[in-house]
């Protein structure tokens, strides 16, 4: 999709270990019951959302998750070139 819009690969970094950590925490928070109380309070929805931690724990935990940043440039034109110049 990018290369058919006109552009080009700039970075690609993994950044699953960073984000792993984020969920290590999340599961901490839904060990406290006044979370539970809190969600049941909410509704279905909210219940559901915070069961999904323990989830993607373990996806990254088993690198079947993967957080993956990529930036792209367009690369200059001759004609963006001379304008930029300019």
């Amino acid at each position: 999709l990018a290369a058919d819009a006109g552009l080009a690969t700039a970075h690609v970094e993994d950044i699953s270990a960073r984000v792993a950590k984020t969920w290590d925490l999340c599961v901490e928070l839904v060990a406290k019951p006044q979370l539970w109380a809190l969600a049941a309070q909410r509704g279905a929805q909210f219940v559901e959302f915070l069961q999904s931690f323990l989830a993607m724990r373990r996806g990254y935990a088993s690198r079947r998750f993967q957080m993956v940043l990529f930036a792209f440039e367009k690369p200059a034109t001759a004609a963006s070139a001379r304008a930029a110049a300019a």
